[in-house]
């Protein structure tokens, strides 16, 4: 059995409600993404996809929770909520053996569904990747690494900037130091002149 770091999710987080035209009426709103995003929006959802064809007319919406880990947390949080409701994968392919299936059907998408033929796998391997969650934590890590390492350089260059400043201002105060001594000089020089002429 393989550990759970090794389990490959669909990422973006996504997950997949089964059956929901599983009525023998549907209602058309039922074809809008907006309808199931506001339907699931205690998840966080960032997206919701409809996806149905004549071979499976009961239909099926995708649900993306976005890339970041609590987009993670809602996704699992949505699998154990119809896990609870013996409403999960499991449960969806033995009421689909008993011919009949009723209610909404849900769970975390993982490498099975991506790799699976129809309607869900094709949409979910043009929309998305397999990713274990050690995989993510080492992009996320290599990302934010890049980020400080791009930061440090732009640090660098401003501190280099800062650093030239501050020798031009040196350069320029010694070099008024020296004109206002010159002036100075000059100034007692006439003083002196002047006195010695009187």
């Amino acid at each position: 059995m393989a550990s759970s770091s090794d389990e490959r999710y669909v990422w973006p987080w996504t997950g997949i409600v089964a059956n929901i035209f599983g009525k023998p009426k549907h209602e058309p709103v039922e074809c809008d993404s907006m309808y199931w995003l506001r339907k699931f929006e205690q998840y966080k959802l960032e997206e919701a996809y409809v996806l149905h064809c004549a071979e499976d007319p009961t239909g099926y919406v995708v649900l993306e929770f976005g890339t970041e880990w609590t987009g993670f947390t809602q996704m699992m949080k949505l699998d154990t909520d119809f896990l609870v409701d013996n409403h999960g994968k499991k449960d969806y392919y033995e009421s689909r053996k008993m011919g009949y299936s009723s209610g909404l059907f849900g769970w975390r998408a993982q490498a099975e569904y991506y790799n699976s033929e129809g309607l869900v796998g094709n949409f979910l391997r043009q929309k998305a990747e397999l990713k274990t969650t050690s995989m993510v934590a080492q992009d996320s890590l290599n990302e934010k690494t890049e980020t400080l390492d791009h930061l440090y350089g732009e640090i660098g260059s401003v501190n280099k900037k800062i650093s030239d400043m501050e020798s031009k201002y040196i350069e320029y105060y010694m070099s008024l130091d020296r004109m206002m001594k010159e002036i100075e000089k000059k100034r007692d020089l006439l003083h002196q002149t002047r006195a010695e002429g009187l």
